[in-house]
């Protein structure tokens, strides 16, 4: 049986040891405190429990996001891109943080899932809904805003993509540790 329940995922409402198992899917890359995150997730697994942690690899390595990213700093003073990512981006980062919370035999492996889409029109509003900064930004400018914004976006990413398909391969990282 499974049910969902909400919690704070830095104090989850479970007591010590009570999964085999458990995971964050690009969750605990948000966490204020993500030792505090992953300590609990440790915390809330069995002795010989595993755990798998996802994060995503530094946009510089995905180039859509990099070209998307890039644009939307370049027409938006103040967004704040650098590209270099986000938390746990790196192999050692992901082993590194497992390891500081008390996770033993740390892998790190990186999957690529992978979609073509049908143009530049279509990852843009690919990312519109699937980008959680994007969603934020939409939501912060207003409707009439964002408007705006897309057309320029759109301009942009039809200038550095063409009008043909677009490749989108997204290498994620995948951290898989034992209690």
């Amino acid at each position: 049986m499974v049910r969902a329940r909400v919690g704070d995922g830095q104090a989850l409402p479970y007591h010590d040891g009570t999964f085999d198992a458990a995971f964050s899917l690009f969750g605990v890359i948000f966490f204020p405190d993500r030792a505090r995150g992953l300590a609990e997730l440790r915390r809330v697994l069995v002795p010989g429990g595993r755990a798998v942690v996802t994060s995503w690899v530094p946009p510089t390595r995905v180039p859509l996001m990099d070209i998307l990213l890039s644009a939307l700093a370049q027409s938006l003073p103040g967004f704040p891109y650098d590209g270099r990512g986000g938390a746990l981006s790196s192999p050692d980062d992901v082993r590194a943080e497992l390891t500081a919370a008390g996770f033993s035999r740390v892998e790190v492996r990186e999957l690529v899932h992978g979609t073509t889409l049908a143009d530049s029109d279509a990852a843009w509003e690919s990312a519109t809904r699937s980008m959680a900064p994007l969603v934020l930004l939409a939501r912060r400018l207003g409707p009439e805003a964002f408007a705006a914004l897309a057309g320029t976006m759109r301009a942009r990413l039809r200038e550095r993509l063409g009008s043909g398909p677009v490749r989108l391969d997204l290498p994620a990282l995948f951290g898989i540790a034992t209690v």
